[in-house]
């Protein structure tokens, strides 16, 4: 068995089971130095793992001491998975709340803005096919800045 972290339930499984092993050893003086070993493993895991609790309320409380946080208390989840689908969601909302969900309806900006000049941008029919016609024309409305210097020189 290659060396690998091992949590508390898998090691007490591996004893149970080499326990269950030694019935099947014939030799009765192998059988008990076995057991005799696998007994102290045991003891000397639970003492471990005494020990190692022990030592994080010391941590902890070293810590407290100090005025730090020691190990946070992590906490089972206790909420109910309810795992459904998007779909599902949608479907079982109250339509009172259809006028929240409805997004903001927004007023276009064009009409506040000030038109400083008008260009019109004139076609050259002569490169244009013989089967094309005139669809009318659309207005775009294209905003820049300008940024330009205003240096006075006062004496």
């Amino acid at each position: 068995m290659g060396f690998k972290q091992l949590n508390k339930n898998d090691i007490q499984k591996i004893i149970v089971d080499l326990h269950s092993e030694t019935a099947y050893l014939s030799d009765p003086k192998t059988k008990d130095i076995f057991n005799t070993l696998l007994n102290i493993i045991d003891k000397l895991y639970s003492e471990n793992e005494s020990l190692k609790e022990q030592n994080q309320q010391l941590k902890d409380e070293v810590n407290c001491l100090k005025g730090e946080q020691g190990k946070p208390t992590i906490k089972a989840n206790s909420q109910p998975s309810d795992h459904s689908s998007e779909k599902e969601r949608k479907e079982n909302d109250d339509p009172s709340d259809e006028k929240k969900k409805n997004k903001r309806q927004r007023k276009p900006k064009l009409a506040n803005v000030k038109i400083d000049r008008e260009r019109i941008c004139p076609i050259d029919k002569s490169i244009l096919p013989k089967d094309a016609f005139s669809k009318g024309f659309s207005d775009i409305v294209i905003q820049d800045i300008k940024i330009i210097t205003d240096n006075v020189k006062y004496r």
